[in-house]
């Protein structure tokens, strides 16, 4: 697509009409899979964390084949509820380290000595459990949550319809 911008933009304009599970889930008898596609690449900027067919960056869990792992309405609430379902391993931890950094990130492995953690700068590392201070494991996601405001129902089904469709 090129030319769009990956930043989010938070709207606080009041009387925004907020996209609810019900709206976006009637939306899908007319839903547009091509139109969702878009969304995905373009400003719905989930390749910022997503992975499809190669493209975009695996920060979040990857949604090919999705379909065969999740149903429509659990799609649906995870876009605009993303804090009710985390999917294990893309949990946001913390950990302060005893030299004083504070490294944040996703865990990818843990074990006994080590804990590899995926930072939010895209960089994997490695740390030794001994050298970890204190840990903090977020009870949020990391998926924006504002995306009932800046999708419609008909956009979120659109996203839905595309996304039940990879394989």
């Amino acid at each position: 697509s090129g030319g769009e911008s990956m930043y989010q933009v938070f709207l606080t304009k009041t009387g925004l009409r907020k996209t609810n599970i019900a709206a976006a889930t009637n939306a899908m008898a007319k839903a547009n899979s091509k139109h969702g596609e878009e969304i995905f690449f373009g400003r719905g900027t989930c390749f910022a964390c997503h992975q499809i067919k190669g493209k975009g960056v695996p920060i979040g869990p990857d949604l090919n084949g999705i379909n065969k792992r999740r149903d429509v309405e659990y799609v649906i609430r995870s876009i605009l509820v993303p804090n009710e379902y985390i999917v294990e391993g893309f949990q946001q931890t913390s950990l302060e380290m005893n030299d004083g950094r504070k490294l944040f990130g996703m865990i990818q492995e843990e074990t006994k000595q080590n804990v590899k953690i995926y930072l939010l700068t895209g960089q994997q590392i490695s740390v030794n459990t001994k050298d970890i201070k204190a840990r903090n494991d977020a009870k949020n996601s990391s998926m924006p949550s504002n995306f009932s405001y800046t999708l419609s129902p008909q956009d979120v089904a659109d996203l839905t319809s595309w996304m039940m469709q990879l394989r």
